[in-house]
């Protein structure tokens, strides 16, 4: 009796590979990308582009392909392997990790891997890749940190407090999902209070703040100040000499 594979995910039938033993095998090479989202990256940086190969046992990768094409599915270019290559295109993981640098406009595209197995059988994945626009924005979260070395039935509750007054995702707070975290809006804010409550008992945690003037600002201010101190000074110093110049001239003429 002889088996046969029912059909690739590529959609090519895959033949019987025989085998000294008797047994028969498919070989049915696939290749996919983890997510199908787009990847974004910015001008100016560095595309990192990873697919994952699925081998059947006996089979092997003969050839890869990398190649660029519109998001409309016009001009296609072979990225990998041309000649002359590409200073800022290469490949590592023997062809399967394709790596741009410094990129550019035209980088911008739907990429297509494309690998072959020794019986001469094609599977390919495409990735879209976007240009970022604006960067991601940083942001430094407050944790509300529950630890305990007993087991409890609940889970517990937190509640978070912002200048005494309680706040969540409804207000206009922005807490992760599970509520451990707070993220400040950046409003001049003196005290968060962290509120813990379940079966266990009850804590609080509070974290105090003041209300400075940005540290970039302050350096700025001070350069200003002291460049009008330094102007002040030097039209002072040469209004002294240019009378005390004067004065002498006049005493030299009063004396011929």
């Amino acid at each position: 009796m002889t088996d046969r594979c029912t059909r690739c995910s590529t959609e090519v039938d895959c033949d019987l590979f025989p085998f000294s033993s008797g047994m028969s095998e498919c070989l049915c090479i696939s290749v996919r990308f983890p997510s199908e989202k787009p990847l974004h990256a910015a001008l100016g940086r560095t595309l990192v582009v990873e697919p994952q190969i699925e081998e059947q046992p006996g089979e092997e990768v003969v050839e890869v392909t990398w190649e660029r094409e519109s998001e409309g599915g016009q001009g296609k270019v072979r990225l990998y392997p041309v000649d002359p290559q590409d200073p800022r295109v290469s490949v590592e993981r023997d062809g399967a990790t394709l790596r741009v640098t410094d990129l550019r406009q035209e980088d911008y595209g739907v990429y297509i891997f494309t690998v072959t197995n020794q019986e001469g059988y094609q599977a390919s994945a495409k990735r879209t890749v976007r240009k970022c626009e604006v960067p991601p924005k940083a942001t430094i979260p407050l944790l509300c940190d529950v630890s305990h070395g007993y087991e409890q039935w609940d889970t517990p509750v937190i509640m978070w407090l912002v200048d005494g007054v309680e706040v969540s995702n409804q207000t206009s707070a922005n807490l992760s999902p599970d509520g451990r975290m707070l993220y400040p809006s950046g409003e001049c804010v003196r005290n968060y209070t962290c509120i813990v409550n379940s079966s266990l008992g009850y804590s609080t945690a509070h974290f105090y703040t003041g209300c400075y003037t940005k540290p970039d600002d302050q350096p700025r201010s001070h350069v200003c100040t002291w460049l009008w101190v330094s102007l002040i000074i030097v039209l002072a110093v040469g209004f002294i000499i240019w009378k005390f110049i004067k004065k002498r001239q006049q005493n030299g003429s009063r004396q011929h």
